[in-house]
């Protein structure tokens, strides 16, 4: 059982969230939170059968992984009054590359070979 902490950082420029770590493995019986020095912290976790919760927000005790396989992190922070990311979209990785070649941030293969 791991504890894991995703940690946020949103860089103005380039106006994307960066994730770290990027990729994630994650086994029934582990725990994951996200974190922002810059804002609230926020996700949303599915498939939803595989988590306690489907959300977590800044301030949430950590989400109990219940089941091994690949999932995916929308990944968004508030900071003020603006949301960056998810809610207001779940797009992953890089703009210039396609969710068919993997997405980069915000993915993540779980245990089984997921």
């Amino acid at each position: 059982m791991a504890n894991h902490i995703v940690i946020l950082t949103f860089d103005p420029t380039s106006k994307m969230l960066i994730v770290q770590p990027p990729h994630l493995r994650l086994d029934a019986g582990d725990t994951i939170a996200f974190a922002c020095a810059q804002g609230r912290a926020q996700a949303k976790l599915r498939p939803q059968e595989k988590f306690a919760r489907s959300e977590f927000h800044a301030g949430d005790a950590p989400v109990a992984v219940l089941a091994d396989g690949p999932f995916q992190m929308p990944c968004g922070v508030v900071i003020g009054d603006e949301t960056f990311g998810w809610p207001d979209n779940e797009k992953f990785g890089p703009a210039d590359q396609p969710p068919d070649q993997g997405g980069g941030g915000g993915q993540g293969g779980g245990g089984n070979g997921g």
